[in-house]
């Protein structure tokens, strides 16, 4: 385990990693409340909460939105290792 993904353990509740593990798999709102069978006001606060402990800020419109998703997942899948987002930026 690295260190950022210590970090996430340590600082993300356990709702939070699985509705981050759920972001970084491409699910909606939706398909996350269903899945995890909570309400979908309770996943976009889930959401919400992520963007601040990331340090993204609050979300203003659906492409920022989208945007914010896609990096927060990226964030989570090098530091669980499934991706090493520092290959290739200086070979």
């Amino acid at each position: 385990m690295n260190n950022e993904s210590e970090i996430f353990s340590s600082e993300l509740s356990p709702r939070e990693l699985e509705t981050l593990e759920l972001v970084s798999k491409g699910y909606s709102n939706k398909q996350i409340g269903d899945k995890l069978c909570i309400e979908y006001s309770t996943v976009k606060s889930h959401i919400a909460r992520l963007y601040s402990k990331f340090n993204f800020g609050p979300a203003k419109k659906t492409s920022e939105s989208s945007v914010l998703r896609l990096n927060m997942a990226l964030k989570y899948l090098e530091a669980e290792g499934y991706l090493d987002l520092t290959r290739g930026k200086n070979d």
